[in-house]
């Protein structure tokens, strides 16, 4: 995979100043063969203490240091202050704070603070060219392995106490302008939570979450710090609060895809040879940051309202960040040069996203190369339409249009929100331009690595719809006797349905009844890899032309519940 940009949070070399510095410039000399080519972005840990951070400022003095900032004075006297400060890349809006400040130099604390409000406020003035907002430093604001997540986490979370007052604390600003995700090291651990919300609360066991990764309405915190050193494995000694979605202390490192406006991507890989059986390269855990609401928390968005911002360039086929000019391509004392990766036009569409409701429909949805880039804005009904607010609600909703090329072109969504069950609805609206032998419009648990559960719905040589499963056995088989009555035109939109009622498909052209099939198999369906415009597995029957509002429904919709649909969309 191609990276982009590499963020080390801290605590490099064990240390930079160890042997008068010698044990630094190996180090240095070591990561040059990533340095000199990729940007490698630092903060400030403890264990850069000696010499009063002395070796951290001289090696690392090519970060972006704010104009404005102070000057901070170390062992070899005044240097410039690259201990906070902030850059883009991207879609992302990055901010390194110095965790250290809080406890080494407690003069620097309001100078941190009023920087990094001002920072803030512009970033999120700045949300539709930049509309991630990611924060780092070494320390954190939560953890659950040891007191290191008392009092010193608190005293960066909520700031310090003066005139019977907390001030300074980082949450409140996390809070209020909508940091979408922090980052820290320094426990030697892994440990990723959900959403947290302030609560006031002074323990460990502070914060509120709502246990999601669709529009969280907090900030998402992760802890990795679990790239090895002398000290070993920091085991867990509390238990795993509610708010902790996994945790692990094997050696590992972290990666991380922005994939558009809405859809960031996180991986855990672990590589750890220290354990019974050794470990190399294994993804721990992945999730999926899906954000419609970039901006502050606490903060009501308007049902109408589109995601704040829209990627204006397909991403390539390993996502990547293209580095802007506020990473300088300058050497660092030891040698490695800090340059920024060429911009590159993307080939691969940005991720697509479902649309925006109470009850998130997918969870990672992506888009596969296609020539064509779609609006990742949810699209909402106009008043003007019929209300179909009595139908049951979706589990899956693509409401944009987007336009298929007929070759390397299909949108791909890792999970529904829940399997389905005999009793289903599939609801989409197509303008095909091109009819080949057949197309697929839509398949489910269908993957390279998975021939059970699976559906497929496509349109046959005849462009009649045709429903296919199959669980052990098949179910719905593909034949002239069970395809829809009427064909579906070339170049026309067209509402096209496929009930499920237990033993008993129907199909719908434009809201008509249009033919019937039946089986003696159920089928339980898997919830995965959902395809739309493709036979992944086979690499073959790509659809040509447009789709929009397509819908799975968790029940079988009654022939009234499809004219409906059909009338308020067409």
């Amino acid at each position: 995979q191609r990276v982009d940009m590499i963020l080390h949070l801290g605590d490099y070399a064990y240390d930079l100043f160890s042997e008068n510095g010698y044990r630094g410039r190996l180090f240095m000399n070591e990561i040059a063969n990533s340095s000199s080519y990729v940007p490698y972005m630092v903060n400030v840990g403890n264990h850069e203490d000696g010499f009063n951070f002395a070796f951290y400022n001289e090696f690392f003095r090519n970060m972006p240091a704010p104009i404005d900032a102070p000057v901070v004075n170390t062992g070899y006297g005044n240097t410039p202050n690259n201990w906070y400060y902030s850059w883009n890349v991207g879609l992302v809006h990055f901010v390194t704070l110095s965790s250290e400040i809080y406890y080494f130099y407690p003069n620097l604390i309001a100078d941190q603070w009023n920087w990094f409000k001002s920072d803030l406020q512009a970033a999120n003035n700045n949300r539709t060219a930049a509309p991630w907002i990611i924060v780092n430093a070494h320390r954190g604001l939560y953890c659950s392995c040891d007191s290191d997540c008392d009092s010193d986490a608190q005293k960066m979370r909520a700031g310090i106490l003066q005139n019977g007052k907390y001030v300074y604390g980082l949450e409140q600003l996390l809070y209020q302008y909508g940091v979408d995700l922090w980052l820290n090291g320094h426990e030697h651990n892994y440990e990723r939570m959900y959403d947290i919300e302030p609560n006031e609360i002074f323990t460990y066991l502070s914060g509120k979450t709502t246990k999601t990764t669709v529009n969280p309405p907090g900030t998402v915190y992760i802890v990795t710090g679990d790239g090895g050193n002398y000290e070993d494995h920091e085991v867990f000694t509390r238990p795993q609060p509610t708010r902790t979605a996994f945790r692990t202390d094997a050696y590992g490192y972290s990666r991380m895809a922005v994939y558009n406006a809405t859809h960031l991507h996180w991986e855990q890989v672990i590589c750890d040879l220290s354990q019974p059986t050794p470990v190399v390269k294994k993804v721990v855990d992945s999730f999926w940051l899906v954000q419609f609401n970039h901006g502050p928390f606490g903060v009501t968005p308007s049902p109408n309202k589109a995601p704040t911002a829209v990627p204006t360039a397909k991403l390539s086929s390993n996502p990547t960040l293209s580095p802007t000019k506020s990473v300088p391509p300058t050497r660092s004392p030891s040698g490695p040069t800090m340059a920024p990766v060429k911009s590159s036009k993307p080939t691969k569409a940005p991720t697509a996203a479902p649309t925006k409701s109470s009850s998130p429909s997918s969870r990672s949805p992506s888009l596969k190369p296609t020539t064509s880039t779609p609006s990742t804005s949810p699209t909402t009904t106009s008043s003007a339409r019929p209300s179909i607010s009595l139908l049951p609600a979706a589990i899956f909703n693509y409401s944009q249009s987007h336009t298929f090329t007929g070759k390397q072109s299909y949108l791909y969504f890792p999970s529904l929100s829940q399997p389905l069950t005999n009793y289903f609805t599939l609801s989409l609206w197509v303008t095909p331009t091109v009819s080949p032998a057949s197309v697929t419009l839509m398949t489910l648990g269908r993957s390279a690595s998975n021939f059970d559960q699976e559906f497929l719905l496509e349109t046959n040589s005849r462009k009649n719809l045709v429903f296919w499963d199959y669980s052990s056995a098949a179910g719905y088989g593909f034949s002239t006797s069970v395809s829809s009555t009427t064909a579906v035109p070339i170049g026309v939109r067209t509402h096209v349905a496929f009930v499920r009622n237990n033993l008993v498909g129907y199909f719908y052209i434009n809201g008509v009844l249009s033919g019937q099939i039946t089986t003696t198999t159920s089928v339980s369906y898997k919830k995965t890899d959902l395809y739309i415009g493709v036979n992944y597995r086979d690499g073959t029957s790509y659809y040509s032309g447009a789709m929009d509002h397509i819908s799975i429904f968790p029940s079988a919709l009654s022939a009234s519940d499809i004219t409906k649909l059909y009338s308020s969309l067409k």
